[in-house]
């Protein structure tokens, strides 16, 4: 049976707490990257953030406008780092889980993978571009949509990222994994729409955000798995 990307994320969190192999190597990428975001964001904001010498109209706008920058930077961390460390960290764990199950197919070496990698990077380039942009035009403009729109981007990013790994886990090409981004697209925005609820609904526990992404990376594992981790053969999207 088919993954739905829209309960896909609160799946892939189900899993994750039920496969305790892949809690070790989630928590320590969750730890590294973590600590930079929140390093980052922090910094950016108290670079960013305006004096209290005006109406509190004016003040309020402009401290959103500081968070928005903050959020920014977190973004841009998830566009370009995050992938580096969660990629290394989930990649081990599903290997495992995959090799007991018979399904590991990568037939690339680990210098090909990694070149591939990058291909698909800049194949999805756009994503990367044009999220920031979008947040840069909202910090100006709309400075109270910044969160919503900061937390549709990251998920959005993440899901690509993710998908990324696990159909080259199942043994898919650099281009197979771009047409399958590209014949997605929907899907993996429906995901991304999905995963900012749940990423909203986790960061007002308080510490759930740090289940957010092995979450993400998870629910992407189950989604594609469930379709047969799209076939190598074909350059073909599945439906």
């Amino acid at each position: 049976m088919k993954s739905d990307p829209w309960r896909a994320p609160y799946a892939g969190l189900a899993y994750f707490f039920s496969n305790p192999s892949l809690w070790g190597w989630a928590f320590l990428g969750t730890a590294i990257s973590g600590t930079l975001a929140v390093y980052l964001f922090v910094k950016t904001i108290a670079w960013t953030y305006p004096a209290n010498d005006s109406g509190w109209i004016s003040y309020f706008w402009h401290v959103l406008q500081s968070f928005g920058w903050g959020l920014l930077s977190l973004v841009l961390m998830i566009a370009i780092v995050f992938p580096l460390v969660f990629n290394a960290c989930f990649a081990k764990g599903f290997c495992k889980i995959m090799k007991r199950e018979g399904t590991f197919h990568i037939e690339e070496s680990m210098i090909a993978a990694i070149v591939s990698s990058f291909w698909v990077f800049f194949r999805t380039l756009k994503w990367r571009i044009l999220w920031p942009l979008l947040l840069i035009a909202t910090i100006f403009f709309l400075p109270p949509l910044i969160f919503p729109i900061s937390l549709l981007a990251a998920n959005h990013l993440t899901v690509i990222e993710g998908a990324d790994l696990v159909l080259t886990l199942f043994g898919n090409t650099a281009s197979q994994r771009v047409d399958w981004l590209k014949g997605r697209s929907a899907d993996c925005f429906a995901f991304a729409v999905s995963g900012a609820i749940l990423s909203f609904l986790l960061g007002l526990t308080g510490v759930g955000w740090i289940f957010w992404i092995p979450a993400m990376y998870c629910g992407v594992f189950l989604w594609i798995r469930s379709t047969k981790g799209y076939s190598a053969s074909t350059s073909k999207a599945p439906i």
